[in-house]
C-alpha cells in the first residue's frame, strides 16, 4: 500500500511560496521462506521532500530544496531460479524458498539544492548546487534460498555483504540569454564530485570443508569539470539553427584491495591490491535544424554525439591496469521528426539512428558468478521510431497514445567462451511499447483515467538466450478535485501480470526479479 501527499502555494503573494510532499509505503512480502513459513520481502519506506522559493526582488529569485529518503528491505527479490525452468515455472512456484540466513537491505538518503537566479537587462545568471549522500547496507543469503532440487552447494548457508556511502556534491553557473534578443543563447560551466566507498562488500563460499571469505573495500573518486554552449539563431522566421557544444573532462581514481581469508582468521595482507587513474577528456557536439511549416507544425532533423566515460572494475582479484580498465563508449546520434500542436491534438513522432562505438557491455566472471565486470564490445546500433500524441474528444474526455519501435544489434562481442554475439539485440531493450490511456474529468470534480501499456520481447543477456517475452499491464486511477483539493485512489498492475522485469545469468541457474504485482494506493494534493 502507498500513500502520498502534495501541498505547495504562497504564504506571503509574489514574495514567498512553499512546497511539501510525502510518501509512505508498505509492501507484505510474497516470497514465502519454507524453512520458518514467513514472509521474506516485506518492504517500507518513507520521503519527505520540501521545497521553498523566495523572491527578495524583482530580479532575484533564491530557491531551495530538501528531500529524506528511507527504505529498508528484508530481503532481495530476486529468485535462484534454474535455467531449465526458467520457461515453465510459476510464481507461486518460484516464491518457495529456503532462507537459511534473514537478509536486510537498508538505504537512506538525503539530498538538497540552491538555486539563485538574478535577472539583468541583457541576460540572465543561474547558479545550482545540489548535494547527494546516500547508505546502503545490505546482508543476503548467498545462494538467494535456492531449493534443494538446483542448490548452489558451494554458499548453502553463506552470505553475501554489502556496505556502500555515496557522496556528490555539483555546481553549475548558467548564462542564458532573454526573449527580448533576436536569438536565443545559453552557456556555462558544470562541475561534479563523487566520492563512493565500499566496505565491507563480498561474499562467503565453500571450500573443502572451510568458509572462505572475499571482500573488496574500495574508494572510487570521479570529478568532472565541463563548459557547453548553445545558440538557436533564426535565419528567417520560419527557419532556424542551432548550434551547440559540451567539453568535459572526467578524472577517475580507483583504490581497491582484494581479501580472501578463512572465516574467523585475520584477513591479514590483500590478495591484491590497485590504485590507478584515468582521465577521460571528450568534445560533444550539437547541430539542429528546424522549420515551421505552420504555426502548428515544426519538421526538425538534429545530430548530437553521446558519451559515456571509462573506469575501473574494483571487483578483481588480480591482473594489469589494461585488465582492469574498461575505456569509453562513444554513439552518434541522429534524429528526425516532426512537432504538431492544434487546439484538440498535440503530437510528436521521430526517427532516430544510433552508432555507437566501444560498447559498454556486462558480464559475469565464469569462476565466480558473483563478481560483475564492466568491459567494451566493438560496434553496436541501435534505431527506431517513437510517437506521442494526445487528443482532446471533448471538455471531458482526453485520449492519449505512446508508441515505439526500437532494433538493436551488436557489432563483434567475443564471449569469454569464444563465441560472438554479433548480429544480437542489446540486451534491456524492448522490441516496442505501446501505451493507450484516457482520461475523463467530470463537471463536478470526479475524474478517472485508466492507461493500458504493452511491452515487446526483452532480452537480458547479450547471447540472447534469457528473455521475457510481451506482456500487457493496466492502471488505473479515481479522484476528486476541487478548488485546489485532489484526492485520489490507484491501482498499478490492475491484472496483477507475471513477469520478469529483470533476469541476471549464474552459469546453470539464475536469479530472476519479478515485476511488481497489483499495487493500492492513495494520494493527497492541496494548492493554496
Amino acid at each position: 500500500m502507498l500513500g502520498l501527499f502534495e501541498t505547495s502555494g504562497a504564504l506571503i503573494d509574489d514574495k514567498l511560496f512553499l512546497g511539501l510532499n510525502g510518501s509512505a509505503s508498505k509492501e507484505d512480502g510474497w516470497i514465502i521462506n519454507d524453512l520458518n513459513g514467513e514472509k521474506a520481502n516485506d518492504k517500507k519506506n518513507y520521503n519527505f521532500g520540501l521545497n521553498l522559493k523566495i523572491v527578495p526582488t524583482d530580479r532575484f529569485t533564491i530557491k531551495i530544496y530538501g528531500d529524506l529518503f528511507h527504505r529498508q528491505d528484508d530481503s532481495l527479490d530476486e529468485l535462484f531460479i534454474p535455467k531449465s525452468k526458467l520457461g515453465s515455472i510459476s510464481k507461486d512456484e518460484a516464491k518457495h524458498i529456503n532462507l537459511e540466513t534473514p537478509a536486510r537491505v537498508k538505504q537512506t538518503s538525503t539530498s538538497g539544492a540552491l538555486d539563485l537566479k538574478y535577472e539583468f537587462d541583457k541576460f540572465d545568471v543561474t547558479s545550482s548546487t545540489t548535494y547527494r549522500k546516500v547508505k546502503k547496507d545490505g546482508l543476503y543469503d548467498e545462494d538467494f534460498g535456492s531449493k534443494a532440487t538446483y542448490l548452489d552447494p558451494d554458499h548453502y548457508g553463506l552470505v553475501t555483504f554489502l556496505n556502500a556511502k555515496n557522496d556528490t556534491i555539483s555546481e553549475e553557473l548558467r548564462f542564458s540569454g532573454t526573449d527580448e534578443q533576436s536569438f536565443k543563447w545559453v552557456g556555462g560551466l558544470y562541475f561534479e564530485n563523487e566520492k563512493q566507498v565500499f566496505g565491507p562488500i563480498g561474499d562467503q563460499y565453500g571450500d573443502s570443508g572451510r568458509t572462505i571469505v572475499e571482500d573488496w573495500p574500495s574508494i572510487n573518486r570521479s570529478r568532472t569539470a565541463s563548459a557547453f554552449g548553445q545558440i538557436i539563431y533564426p535565419v528567417t522566421s520560419k527557419f532556424d539553427v542551432t548550434l551547440g557544444g559540451r567539453y568535459q573532462q572526467i578524472k577517475k581514481h580507483t583504490m581497491v584491495d582484494y581479501f580472501s581469508y578463512e572465516l574467523g582468521q585475520n584477513p591479514g595482507a590483500p590478495v591484491f591490491s590497485m590504485d590507478e587513474k584515468e582521465t577521460f577528456r571528450t568534445f560533444l557536439p550539437k547541430f539542429a535544424l528546424g522549420y515551421d511549416i505552420t504555426d502548428e507544425l515544426n519538421i526538425y532533423a538534429m545530430y548530437s554525439k553521446g558519451y559515456l566515460a571509462g573506469g575501473f572494475n574494483f571487483y578483481t582479484t588480480g591482473g594489469s591496469r589494461e585488465d582492469n580498465k574498461f575505456d569509453a563508449q562513444t554513439s552518434d546520434d541522429y534524429e528526425i521528426g516532426v512537432k504538431g500542436s492544434y487546439d484538440n491534438f498535440r503530437f510528436s513522432t521521430a526517427l532516430f539512428y544510433m552508432a555507437i562505438k566501444g560498447t559498454h557491455i556486462f558480464y559475469t566472471d565464469p569462476n565466480n558468478t558473483n563478481i560483475y565486470y564492466v568491459a567494451n564490445a566493438d560496434k553496436a546500433t541501435s534505431m527506431g521510431a517513437e510517437f506521442e500524441g494526445i487528443v482532446r474528444v471533448s471538455k471531458e474526455l482526453d485520449i492519449n497514445l505512446a508508441a515505439s519501435l526500437l532494433k538493436t544489434k551488436y557489432g563483434d562481442y567475443i564471449n569469454k567462451d569464444g563465441t560472438n554475439n554479433k548480429g544480437n539485440k542489446i540486451e534491456k531493450n524492448p522490441e516496442y511499447k505501446l501505451s493507450l490511456g484516457a482520461s475523463y474529468y467530470a463537471p463536478m470534480g470526479v475524474y478517472a483515467r485508466l492507461d493500458g501499456n504493452m511491452i515487446g520481447k526483452t532480452y537480458f543477456d547479450a547471447q540472447n538466450k534469457l528473455a521475457q517475452k510481451s506482456y500487457f499491464t493496466a492502471d488505473a486511477k479515481v479522484g476528486y478535485l476541487k478548488d485546489g483539493f485532489d484526492v485520489y485512489f490507484y491501482v498499478k498492475n490492475l491484472t496483477d501480470k507475471e513477469y520478469f522485469s529483470h533476469i541476471r545469468d549464474r552459469a546453470r541457474n539464475v536469479l530472476a526479479t519479478y515485476g511488481k504485482g497489483r499495487m493500492f494506493g492513495v494520494g493527497v494534493r492541496y494548492s493554496f
